[in-house]
């Protein structure tokens, strides 16, 4: 009798050990909380390196499952002068909101890449980790502060050559989103946009709301906060974050945003010919540089609106 109570003992604790882990398991994978591979030291440490190899196989699983968004998105500082909100605060509930709406995502296939675009390190470290997903990560951010203000280009550029060639990246990305840390997304974004990437388009663009004030092609004058009129693949009716640029697109066409100072003269075709600082158009610029590639894929304007610019 006590040789059959030891055994059913033995049974009940493997028994019950094992549904814990998974239990745990269960948790973590709700929860992405995944450990990095430092922190698998032990070779004892059985729980950490079985959910080490969800963690990768998690990633291959987001990678087989459609094109891989890469989200690039830029931030200043909570206590810079160009931190997103007028003070600590707000910069951290504006950057929190944000970071929310892409962790929201109903497609799970993309990774964040948190952008400090005056360079000089990363930023908002603790409210990144705070979300406990492996999919945010904070940089690539270049070491060095940098010497103009280019309004972020400078470190979009950086970042983007870094992602390009593969450093820190978690699946080789097929689509970038370029975006501000401070913009929100409805969570079916990058839904929307999954039929037209798997018909590899260069440009995927979205209707959106902007902040700015417009005019109607009455000659009314539109108050900022409402939909974008005649939006689209023109100068000044797409916002950057509105769109989804092909990573062979950017490639093939070497795109990049100007940062360069000088003049640029570009057609309006409701003005006419415009004269801009290349600066103020960048966003622009590198847009124009892809539809005007050889062997372009050409552009798909959805007519959902699933994009506040902030």
């Amino acid at each position: 009798m006590v040789r059959h109570f030891a055994v059913w003992s033995t049974t009940f604790a493997i028994a019950a050990h094992t549904y814990i882990q998974a239990c745990a398991f269960e948790v973590l994978d709700a929860d992405t909380s995944f450990p990095e591979a430092s922190a698998c030291s032990s070779s004892a440490d059985q729980q950490c390196r079985v959910l080490l190899q969800r963690k990768h196989a998690r990633l291959a699983e987001n990678a087989l499952a459609g094109p891989h968004v890469c989200i690039l998105a830029r931030t200043c500082g909570p206590s810079s002068k160009c931190a997103p909100g007028e003070n600590v605060n707000k910069s951290v509930s504006l950057t929190h909101a944000f970071l929310a709406s892409i962790r929201a995502q109903v497609y799970e296939s993309w990774e964040l890449h948190l952008v400090n675009s005056e360079g000089g390190g990363e930023v908002f470290n603790g409210l990144l980790s705070s979300f406990k997903d492996m999919r945010f990560t904070n940089g690539p951010s270049s070491p060095n502060r940098f010497v103009r203000n280019t309004f972020g280009y400078d470190a979009t550029n950086y970042a983007l050559e870094q992602l390009l060639q593969g450093h820190g990246v978690q699946a080789p990305c097929s689509y970038f989103l370029f975006t501000n840390a401070d913009n929100l997304y409805s969570q079916d974004f990058l839904k929307i946009g999954l039929e037209s990437m798997q018909a590899s388009y260069d440009l995927i663009g979205f209707n959106f709301v902007t902040k700015y004030k417009q005019t109607a092609d009455s000659g009314q004058e539109i108050v900022g906060h409402r939909p974008m009129q005649h939006a689209g693949f023109v100068l000044g009716h797409i916002d950057l974050g509105a769109a989804l640029v092909s990573a062979q697109a950017i490639q093939e066409a070497k795109a990049r945003f100007p940062t360069e100072p000088g003049k640029v003269t570009v057609t309006d075709q409701w003005v006419g010919d415009v004269e801009h600082e290349k600066l103020n158009i960048s966003d622009w610029l590198f847009f124009s540089s892809i539809l005007k590639r050889p062997g372009s894929k050409g552009q798909k304007m959805m007519e959902e609106l699933p994009f506040i610019h902030q």
